[in-house]
């Protein structure tokens, strides 16, 4: 949306400034209009887009987005640190391995009711597809905290890898998972587009 303003509004100050050159009045003008035209054009097509946006989720979407980037980025730290054998920083520093599965179970229990949210209003309310994508992402961050607890405090290092390996592999899925949902809030009468997403989240929760 930016680069596209600035490439219309750099093509408009460049036909205005050529206007100024042409001598012939009735050229002169036709060349203003034609660059005004555009503007008015651009401005439509500038609209156009940040609904477009909107309707995908618009500022939530973004933020959920944002959220499982910066999730995967902890994760990478995590499998970093599992591969060279340094500590995994715990969210839960403390908590006891009954406490860190029960909470995994209610964890794992309120991402599967947000992916459902998110799958079902893609389609039936996609003006509230943001607020479900942020609530899906806020879910599944609280899942894989759990998870990485767990890995912190188990004494097996391959077992510690393969908690944290896992984990990396849900979020990028949820991240293909939302990305898949938002296509179906533009769209959302488009049957394949709903399987499709549907698949996915199907992976997500295998």
């Amino acid at each position: 949306g930016k680069e596209l303003a600035s490439a219309g509004s750099a093509l408009i100050a460049t036909s205005k400034r050529s206007g100024g050159a042409v001598t012939d009045i009735v050229k002169r003008n036709d060349l203003l209009k034609c660059a005004e035209d555009l503007q008015k054009q651009l401005k439509g097509l500038l609209d156009a887009s940040e609904r477009c946006e909107d309707f995908a989720g618009g500022k939530e979407a973004k933020a959920a987005m944002q959220g499982l980037d910066a999730l995967v980025a902890d994760m990478d730290a995590a499998e970093m640190a599992a591969g060279t054998g340094a500590e995994i920083m715990s969210v839960y520093p403390g908590m006891a391995v009954a406490q860190l599965a029960s909470l995994m179970e209610q964890s794992y229990h309120n991402f599967q009711n947000a992916k459902l949210q998110m799958e079902e209003g893609s389609y039936t309310n996609p003006q509230g597809l943001g607020m479900a994508t942020l609530n899906y992402q806020k879910s599944l961050s609280g899942f894989v905290d759990v998870a990485k607890s767990m890995a912190a405090i188990e004494r097996d290092k391959k077992i510690q890898r393969e908690i944290i390996k896992e984990a990396k592999a849900l979020v990028h899925d949820s991240m293909v998972h939302v990305n898949a949902a938002k296509r179906v809030s533009v769209s959302p009468g488009d049957a394949p587009l709903i399987q499709a997403m549907r698949r996915q989240g199907a992976k997500v929760m295998q």
